[in-house]
């Protein structure tokens, strides 16, 4: 499973890059992209804050059946699970990349870890995380727009400057 970013239906996004000369857009996009991939601290690469959410309160049942309710007990029992304490391994927060297609025209943001589909997906996010608090695609999006927005007119001043 991956998850993949397509930012046609962010109107704003739109309008911003359409006020830009023709030629400087392929320096704003990648900019806006790096800056919603962001940082451990902000951006698609932040993590919530672990909370605790138990299965019952998600799904309305702790166990399937009872035969994987046997299985859980023994692996707790083994000490290979336990619960209520984050195991991150940072795989999906690393996972996130930007690729510049279409001569510098277009930027796909992708995340194949399967963590990211769970836990970002605007419609398919488990309700698991969406209850300990996990932000959606489209809201870090639109919570980062502004900054998105100055890390591209800054990288455009800069290549500006540069004289290309």
């Amino acid at each position: 499973m991956k998850i993949r970013i397509d930012i046609r239906g962010v109107e704003e996004i739109q309008a911003f890059l359409k006020a830009l000369p023709y030629g400087v857009v392929k320096v704003a996009l990648p900019a806006i992209a790096e800056w919603m991939i962001g940082t451990p601290q902000r951006g698609l690469m932040h993590y919530q804050a672990y909370k605790y959410i138990t299965r019952k309160r998600a799904y309305g049942q702790t166990f399937s059946s009872d035969k994987q309710r046997r299985y859980v007990m023994a692996m707790i029992r083994e000490g290979r699970i336990d619960p209520g304490y984050p195991h991150r391994t940072g795989r999906t927060q690393r996972a996130w990349t930007m690729k510049v297609t279409n001569n510098g025209y277009r930027v796909n943001i992708k995340n194949k870890e399967k963590g990211a589909y769970y836990t970002r997906h605007d419609t398919r996010q488990a309700r698991l995380n969406a209850l300990a608090g996990w932000v959606k695609v489209r809201e870090v999006i639109s919570n980062n727009m502004a900054g998105a927005f100055r890390h591209a007119r800054a990288a455009v001043r800069a290549y500006l400057k540069k004289g290309r």
